[in-house]
């Protein structure tokens, strides 16, 4: 349980530095100069908190169930581990978008990528993970791709996928995130409430059914949401 006690602290400093944060936007809403944009980062993190409070609720319920056969305890760590770490980098992100940051850079972007990546290899997926742009990308963009790319993992953990690949690329004036998966990820399909947040941010979701893999890609336009 290491991994999980080392982890677990993490969240609760990120909710501390979270809600400290919004204090601070509620205090600026009372000058009618900032009344506006602080308005605009309340709804943020009110949506974002609804959001997450499922999954608080899930990775509480996976904690309080710890497998007592040592073939299942590395799984289990692995699969707690990866949702811990995405609370985390998600707290992170919104951080950054309720402190007026309006883009990270895709260093920043793959760091978190391949931190899930690593602990979606401890729960039982050899997943690869790849980026070949520079710069920046919205926050808000870079936000949904996080949740895009979650929720693909989570779905693969929980129907016994073993191998995986994920790629953050340009293609066809698009910055993109394609996953490629075994023939069963046919099945996949967006959580509702990211379908609404995809569209609303001007992207596309496509599923590939090709010979032998399924792809799932995820884009949006070159060069714009920066504002979004």
């Amino acid at each position: 349980m290491g991994t999980i006690n080392k982890l677990r602290p993490e969240i609760g400093t990120a909710s501390r530095e979270l809600k400290e944060s919004n204090k601070l936007v509620i205090r600026k809403a009372q000058t009618k100069e900032h009344a506006a944009q602080a308005k605009a980062r309340v709804e943020l993190y009110a949506a974002f908190e609804k959001s997450i409070a499922g999954y608080e609720e899930q990775l509480a319920g996976m904690l309080s169930i710890v497998p007592t056969e040592e073939k299942e305890l590395s799984g289990y760590i692995g699969t707690v581990a990866v949702l811990v770490c995405y609370i985390k980098r998600r707290f992170n992100l919104i951080i950054s978008e309720i402190d007026g940051q309006k883009t990270i850079s895709f260093n920043e972007f793959v760091v978190y990528v391949d931190e899930l990546a690593e602990f979606a290899k401890l729960a039982g997926i050899r997943l690869v993970a790849y980026c070949d742009l520079m710069g920046e990308i919205a926050a808000k963009r870079a936000g949904i791709l996080y949740d895009f790319f979650h929720s693909v993992v989570e779905w693969a953990l929980g129907n016994g996928i073993k191998d995986s690949f994920v790629k953050t690329m340009s293609e066809g004036g698009r910055i993109a995130m394609k996953l490629m998966l075994p023939k069963v990820a046919v099945a996949y399909g967006l959580p509702e409430r990211m379908e609404e947040e995809i569209r609303i941010a001007g992207g596309l979701f496509d599923k590939d059914d090709q010979e032998d893999t399924v792809v799932l890609l995820l884009s949006f336009p070159e060069g714009e949401g920066r504002d979004d």
